[in-house]
């Protein structure tokens, strides 16, 4: 684990070092091609070889244009496109308002009055989730861990060997990651764990088994950056700012595969009542189970029925209502 931990830093500093080398070379092979399109008049060749001369630079320069559209493309989050709209689309100006609508400039404080400069948003952000999240409540944490101890079973070496992934695993999880999802702290995104498969196979492997016989994750794997995404209201009201945390790709992979083996067998070991988070489960079907019992209740008019005809019909518009909004 201390491996991957070192391996993940350096994976990333080569990268960024790869990438701003790239840059350069970019702006220089079209600095080259600017001053050979200026100066294609004064060569020494015939009217046919100019005309080729100049296609070549124009489709090099177009080459160039294209990488820069391509990352613009991705920073502003437009992947989803048909061609006919690509080339109706200014990529750059939909990054630049990409990365508007994530910055808050300005938010209410509690008088309901507007601040704009940086450490009060960051104070009234702070304000903010305190209040919602922080508790003044004393918390027995020997009582808490009394409990734990009894409810769960501090699992034997032996039991470990048996959560063993196989690489075949780990590699089905790679593939159901979604591949555009933003990365972590390390910067590794899943498209990259399935772009090196074939050389980081033998490393992800021995980590993630590593992390069950040691029955912890490596240090990066429990860490996450807390991002704000925008709702469709008011944004200067901090309560209109949804918090995602954004977290490392491997710790994603490790996580689909552990979901994808309790699968197996956790339809049996949870009630049926339970329908969200389960496999060939729905929340319709809870939507489906009262509307049910209400034309039930209605049909046989029990007179112990709790609901009445008003409530019923109350009742039930709410049930369709409720229904509308998971669709």
């Amino acid at each position: 684990m201390q491996f991957w931990e070192v391996a993940k830093k350096k994976l990333k500093k080569f990268f960024i070092e790869k990438g701003i080398e790239k840059k350069r070379k970019q702006v220089d092979n079209e600095g080259k091609l600017a001053l050979q399109l200026q100066s294609i008049h004064q060569l020494n060749l015939s009217t046919e070889q100019k005309k080729r001369k100049l296609a070549e630079i124009k489709f090099k320069l177009n080459q160039i244009q294209q990488t820069r559209i391509n990352g613009a493309k991705i920073r502003s989050k437009i992947l989803q496109i048909n061609s006919e709209e690509e080339q109706q689309t200014n990529f750059y100006k939909a990054e630049e308002k990409q990365i508007k609508s994530n910055q808050i400039s300005s938010l209410y404080n509690s008088n309901q009055t507007t601040v704009d400069s940086k450490e009060e948003v960051i104070e009234e952000v702070h304000s903010f989730y305190l209040n919602l999240w922080g508790t003044k409540k004393q918390i027995n944490n020997q009582q808490q861990q009394h409990y734990i101890n009894d409810v769960i079973d501090e699992p034997t070496a032996e039991t470990r060997r048996s959560y063993i992934l196989s690489k075949e695993e780990i590699l089905d999880s790679i593939k159901n990651q979604n591949r555009n999802s933003s990365p972590g702290t390390d910067g590794l995104s899943a498209g990259f764990y399935n772009w090196a498969w074939d050389v980081i196979q033998d490393d992800l492997y021995e980590m993630f088994n590593n992390c069950f016989l040691k029955g912890e994750m490596a240090p990066s794997m429990k860490k996450a950056v807390v991002t704000l995404l925008p709702k469709k209201c008011d944004l200067k009201a901090m309560k209109n700012w949804r918090p995602v945390s954004l977290l490392n790709s491997d710790y994603k992979i490790l996580a689909k595969a552990v979901t994808e083996r309790l699968q197996e067998g956790v339809t049996n070991k949870i009630s049926t009542e339970q329908k969200c988070a389960i496999k060939n489960r729905s929340m319709s079907d809870i939507h489906l189970n009262i509307t049910t019992a209400l034309k039930k209740m209605k049909n046989k008019r029990k007179k112990s029925a709790v609901l009445t005809c008003y409530n019923f019909r109350k009742a039930f518009d709410m049930v369709n209502h409720s229904l509308i909004s998971i669709l």
